[in-house]
């Protein structure tokens, strides 16, 4: 009887324990959130570069956006997986944070586009790399600290090369063309 009563106390304990790990898989309703905001700013990204890959004039800035698709689809990959191990599901449907932009880059042609094409990227990388430099500090799950850590790195690597493309564009076009352009590259990042 009370090899029995061993046996089930210690069957009791692993089933506790078990039942411990699978919560610490699980993400917190902050960090939910988190990865449901970097999921739709990802889909927006994709969409704007494979927007840039088709209609930019420039061939440097198809061939940047080009990247920026590979890039951001192989991190929304990565941030996939991390919502399936955690057991977060995500929406059908993804909020895109900058609606505006794209419909205003889906309408414009030409050197336009382009213009239109660099400044959205940077206010997209501004914002994103503000909300990800929160969450690196902030969040709960180290896996996602660790995640938003390295699309920093990837957005900040990207906004050296935006730097030089609207260089490049600014100096092709000249400053009339551009009078009202935002300033690519304006220091935001470290």
């Amino acid at each position: 009887m009370t090899a029995l009563l061993l046996t089930f106390g210690v069957m009791l304990l692993v089933s506790q324990n078990l039942q411990g790990e699978d919560k610490s898989r699980l993400l917190s309703s902050r960090d939910g959130e988190i990865v449901r905001h970097e999921a739709g700013a990802g889909a927006a990204a994709i969409k704007v570069g494979e927007l840039g890959a088709q209609k930019a004039q420039s061939h440097h800035i198809r061939l940047y956006a080009a990247t920026m698709v590979t890039e951001q689809t192989k991190l929304d990959t990565d941030l996939q997986l991390l919502a399936a191990h955690k057991e977060f599901e995500l929406p059908a449907t993804l909020p895109s944070p900058n609606g505006d932009g794209l419909r205003k880059l889906e309408k414009a042609e030409g050197l336009e586009f382009d213009r239109l094409f660099l400044a959205e990227v940077e206010n997209s990388h501004q914002q994103r790399v503000s909300k990800l430099e929160e969450a690196a500090r902030n969040a709960q799950d180290v896996d996602l600290k660790r995640w938003a850590e390295n699309t920093i790195q990837m957005l900040r690597a990207q906004h050296s090369q935006l730097h030089g493309l609207g260089t490049g564009i600014v100096a092709t076009a000249g400053p009339a063309s551009y009078s009202s352009a935002p300033a690519v590259g304006a220091g935001y990042y470290r």
